[in-house]
């Protein structure tokens, strides 16, 4: 794709003509592709052509995650709840809770749907709690992130001191000697990051790109002839202040400065007429433009089911994703409240990186969205919708205006071009968290590389 412009992602608002369609969906991969490449001979529009080319990438890296046939599916449950009968497998699946698609004609299933159903299903959890009674029970982090929430209502302001490292390393069988770049996360400037310094990398020259870029990496370039880990080493501080909104006080203005942040990006933040109505819906009735955000917040916290997906670069429309199947993982959801958000007059945007405890660092994304005169507040669905499972009712509006400190936000826009920009198509053209990595004549997808994440040190500071 190295005709492709990263702008053309919109393209994904295509419709594919549809005998590629057919093969698609019946697992057909082959076929599809076959069929994309007779199309891409053909003397088509612009925004065709580069959907078709993006459907090539997608066709590539869909069948991937979807490794486990219905035999090894339910093995692979019973291996967690003994007791799980073929019936209650198909409700689950016919209910949502499982993902699968065609391979060739054949129901495959998502590598991780046991792991979406002991984190979302009290059920489930509940039956398999009794073969592993780990599972269920309060972890360090969990613990540790409460403790953090009463700090933040009780002190006001709380910001914590974190020393990360970061990596990433290509696989064994994806390597081969040549020229490589690589893209590492670090943190950006944003409302509540202050003193981010780089204090070591695997490489002595690397590029930087500015503190304010809106997704911001460290990035390498190598002429390698053996295969080693890229890494960095970065501290950084995180200061969150409490915020209690009083909806009295809330002003239903927006000022000017704040277009971008009230418009469509396509193909993900697009004022389709389903998300329209919706958004039409839930706030219908209300003036007030901070009880409209709090009732699209109230709305995905407990309607819109948590739930691992495949690669987003597989599913053309996220935040409308999450609005017609009512579940998604944190991007989604986030996406489905800055696009219900934006339809309806609040200015809201994406933040994202990484959650990072004292004892671990994993992806996550969140929003933020505008309120005269308090400015930007947090809204983080994800977080909202684990404390409703949870029945803590507390957490959950906390996460409606207030965020806590265990962050590193790399993000404050969503698909935006890294700096300096691929050549080649990215494995998240929209989010980055992990990274990337590309040679010459190919960049990698997500399967062919890995990336990891150290807490070296974290405290809080006074």
């Amino acid at each position: 794709m190295t005709d492709f412009c990263y702008q053309d992602i919109k393209a994904l608002t295509v419709a594919l003509p549809e005998e590629i369609e057919k093969k698609k969906w019946f697992g057909d991969f082959e076929g599809a592709i076959h069929l994309i490449d007779l199309w891409l001979e053909r003397d088509i529009p612009r925004m065709l052509r580069a959907k078709l080319q993006l459907e090539r990438e997608i066709l590539q890296v869909l069948p991937l995650e979807y490794i486990m046939n219905y035999e090894e599916a339910l093995a692979a449950l019973r291996r967690k709840v003994p007791d799980l009968t073929e019936a209650e497998f198909a409700d689950l699946k016919d209910h949502g809770k499982i993902d699968w698609i065609y391979v060739n004609g054949k129901e495959r299933y998502l590598d991780d749907i046991v792991d979406t159903l002991l984190k979302v299903n009290p059920s489930i959890k509940e039956r398999a709690a009794k073969l592993d009674p780990s599972i269920g029970q309060p972890d360090e982090e969990k613990k540790a992130l409460l403790e953090v929430i009463r700090q933040v209502q009780r002190q006001k302001s709380v910001a914590y001191h974190f020393r990360i490292k970061a990596g990433v390393r290509i696989s064994d069988e994806a390597f081969h000697p040549g020229h490589v770049r690589v893209h590492i996360p670090v943190p950006c400037m944003c409302k509540q990051v202050q003193e981010m310094k780089i204090l070591s990398a695997s490489n002595r020259e690397y590029y930087l790109s500015d503190e304010n870029a809106p997704q911001r990496t460290i990035c390498f370039e190598e002429d390698m002839t053996e295969n080693h880990p890229f890494y960095v080493e970065y501290e950084y501080v995180n200061r969150v202040n409490y915020i209690e909104v009083d909806p009295q006080k809330v002003e239903p203005i927006v000022p000017s400065g704040f277009a971008d942040e009230l418009a469509e990006k396509l193909p993900h933040i697009q004022f389709t007429p389903y998300m329209r109505s919706l958004a039409a819906k839930l706030t219908e009735g209300i003036r007030n433009p901070y009880l409209k955000a709090k009732s699209i917040y109230d709305y995905i916290t407990t309607h819109v089911e948590y739930s691992f997906v495949r690669n987003y670069l597989s599913i053309e429309n996220l935040a409308e994703y999450a609005a017609l199947g009512l579940k998604g993982d944190c991007g989604i959801q986030a996406l489905m409240f800055i696009t219900l958000c934006r339809i309806s007059g609040i200015p809201a945007r994406w933040q994202s990186g990484l959650y990072t405890t004292p004892l671990d660092a994993g992806m996550h994304d969140w929003a933020q969205f505008y309120i005269e005169p308090y400015g930007w507040l947090f809204a983080d669905c994800s977080f909202g919708g684990s404390a409703y499972r949870d029945g803590d009712e507390a957490r959950r509006q906390f996460y409606f205006g207030n965020l806590d400190p265990f962050r590193m936000p790399a993000n404050s826009d969503f698909q935006e071009e890294l700096i300096p920009p691929k050549k080649y198509l990215r494995a998240d053209p929209y989010d980055n968290q992990r990274g990337e990595v590309e040679f010459e004549d190919k960049g990698l997808h997500f399967h062919e590389f890995k990336a990891s994440y150290e807490v070296l040190e974290s405290h809080m500071e006074f």
